[in-house]
């Protein structure tokens, strides 16, 4: 399942793993920049899962509104930019 959210691309599908059973894998893309990238050994549902996607991405626009990094918290630079977890906000679009 795929949607689009605030200018991010929410993905959300289950599939076999190796060992043959299905896992849930889900991503969040923005302007090419993955944010979010794993899956979990659940029975929660795709649509779902989307729903908690959705929050994340609006987590992480208020906290750079803020200028907070989102990953630990701290003040972002002048600049956008998080020196302890390397991180660059600058091309985050928040729409």
């Amino acid at each position: 399942m795929k949607a689009n959210y605030r200018g991010f691309e929410l993905e959300a599908h289950r599939e076999s793993c190796m060992a043959g059973y299905p896992l849930l894998y889900y991503t969040i893309y923005q302007d090419g920049r993955e944010w979010v990238c794993s899956f979990e050994d659940s029975a929660e549902k795709e649509k779902d899962k989307i729903k908690d996607l959705k929050g994340w991405v609006d987590d992480f626009i208020e906290h750079v509104q803020m200028k907070i990094c989102v990953y630990c918290g701290k003040e972002l630079d002048e600049e956008m930019f998080c020196e302890d977890c390397l991180e660059d906000y600058r091309e985050v679009k928040l729409s």
